[in-house]
C-alpha cells in the first residue's frame, strides 16, 4: 500500500534527514558560564570598600582646601574652616567682629562625610573640638596670604578603616595612613 502524497503528513525520509531547532545542553552550559563569568567580574569592579569612601572623602576635602585657598588669595580676605561630627563647612568673617558666615558659593556649600565616617581633627597634635552649638568659630583658617594653619585629620569607619590626612601651613594635604583593621 502506497502513502498518499499530502502536504501535512511527515514522510519517514524527511524525518531522517531533518534538523532539528533548539540548543543543545553544552551550548545551554557554556552560555551560563560565560554569564556567571561576566557577573562576577561586574561584582568585583562595583565592591566598594570602606577604604574607598574614605578615601573619597579625603579627595574631596583636598580638593577644597585648596580652592578655599586659592579664593581667600583671590579675594584677600581669610576664610575659615568649621568641622563638624558629621562634615565641614567653609565660612567668611561676618559684619561683627568674631562673627563667621557660611560662604554664599554652592562650591563651598556645608558638606557631610559618608554615612558612619566619624572626624577627628588635630592641631599640633593636639586633639580639636569639633563645632558644638554654642561654639561657631572655625577650627582652620586659609589666610588671604595663601598660608593655611596646618592640621590635621583622622576619617576613620568604626572597626573597618582609618585614614589619615595632614595638611602643612601651605594647604598641601599628604597621606600619612590608609588603614583596614
Amino acid at each position: 500500500m502506497r502513502v498518499p502524497n499530502l502536504p501535512f503528513l511527515i514522510r519517514p525520509s524527511q524525518v531522517i534527514g531533518a534538523k532539528h531547532s533548539g540548543f543543545t545542553l553544552i551550548e545551554l552550559l557554556v552560555v551560563l558560564i560565560i554569564i556567571s563569568v561576566m557577573v562576577g567580574a561586574a561584582t568585583i569592579m562595583l565592591k566598594r570598600d570602606f577604604t574607598d569612601l574614605l578615601a573619597d572623602d579625603a579627595k574631596r576635602l583636598k580638593a577644597l582646601v585648596s580652592l578655599g585657598r586659592d579664593e581667600a588669595l583671590f579675594q584677600s580676605r581669610s576664610l575659615g574652616l568649621r568641622f563638624y561630627e558629621d562634615g565641614y563647612d567653609f565660612v567668611i568673617g561676618g559684619e561683627e567682629l568674631g562673627t563667621w558666615v557660611p560662604l554664599e558659593d554652592k562650591q563651598f556649600r556645608k558638606r557631610k562625610l559618608a554615612k558612619g565616617v566619624e572626624l577627628e581633627i588635630f592641631r599640633k597634635n593636639a586633639s580639636i573640638d569639633l563645632i558644638s552649638k554654642e561654639n561657631k568659630q572655625p577650627q582652620v583658617f586659609l589666610l588671604s596670604t595663601g598660608e593655611v594653619t596646618p592640621f590635621r585629620i583622622e576619617l576613620v569607619y568604626p572597626a573597618k578603616a582609618k585614614l589619615k590626612l595632614r595638611f602643612d601651613g601651605l594647604g598641601v594635604a599628604e597621606i600619612l595612613s590608609n588603614e583596614n583593621f
